[in-house]
């Protein structure tokens, strides 16, 4: 277990060689993607399984948090186009329901076009 000064040390260290860290830290990402996102599932599962009362307040990070929860989660089991109008292009998942688990049923895929309108429907 390092001490505070071992601690203070590295992250003095981490700091002047912040862009030799970076590239560490990228090289580690490009190699070992299928951990980094099961680490990111992990971690924002947790946050959410945590605090589900954040989804009521999904405003700002949280609200990216989640939408990047689902992305993980459901972007391949998801259509590639449209379920409105087919387009293929700049696509969004779109919740019908905001809840904690995301379960599949309450997601859609929709151009931006589409997406904007279902808000302002909603709205």
């Amino acid at each position: 277990m390092p001490t505070e000064a071992q601690k203070e040390a590295r992250k003095r260290w981490k700091k002047r060689n912040r862009e030799k860290v970076n590239k560490q830290n990228a090289r580690y990402r490009k190699r070992h993607p299928e951990k980094i996102r099961e680490q990111r599932i992990k971690y924002l599962d947790k946050k959410f399984k945590n605090n589900p009362k954040l989804i009521d307040k999904l405003k700002g990070q949280i609200h990216n948090d989640f939408d990047r929860l689902t992305r993980l989660l459901f972007d391949d089991q998801l259509p590639k186009k449209c379920v409105v109008c087919g387009s293929e292009f700049d696509l969004h998942i779109h919740h019908i329901k905001y809840a904690y688990p995301i379960v599949i049923e309450d997601l859609q895929r929709l151009c931006r076009k589409h997406h904007t309108e279902e808000h302002q429907r909603i709205a």
